[in-house]
């Protein structure tokens, strides 16, 4: 019966599926950690396809992580003065009022055109980093 199919299904999120996830959401901590970003790009798909999440929830909920995420990263490398808290008042100003706006505006598109957009991002990110290492091996050789 449903409420019987209903148990089986959380049941299998909770054994199988959360620990898959919380596994993932490590590597994306180390990858915030170590790289300084690439957080969101890697959460949103573990909670759009791990945990079976819509986009407009989705996003949402990688906000929050990367936030607290990005919050304690910060901690050792602002102690040891490798912050330039300029350009990151600068950027994040800018970052916070279009987030808050796009924020604002995403529940009136369609998830499936976030999700294209967000793909379209990846793929362009993908891109401008193979070439901008490639180019920079060149001037290495040179």
């Amino acid at each position: 019966n449903f409420a019987s199919c209903l148990v089986v299904r959380r049941l299998h999120v909770f054994l199988l599926v959360l620990p898959v996830a919380l596994a993932l959401a490590l590597l994306v901590g180390l990858a915030l950690g170590a790289f300084g970003g690439g957080g969101g790009t890697l959460l949103l798909p573990v909670l759009l396809y791990v945990l079976s999440m819509g986009m407009h929830e989705a996003v949402p909920s990688s906000l929050v992580v990367i936030g607290l995420t990005s919050l304690l990263a910060l901690i050792p490398p602002a102690r040891s003065g490798h912050v330039n808290w300029r350009i990151g008042a600068l950027f994040g100003l800018a970052s916070v009022v279009t987030a808050f706006t796009a924020g604002r505006l995403a529940h009136l598109i369609p998830g499936w055109t976030l999700s294209l957009g967000f793909a379209l991002v990846l793929v362009t990110t993908a891109i401008a980093t193979r070439v901008r290492r490639r180019s920079d091996g060149l001037a290495e050789a040179s």
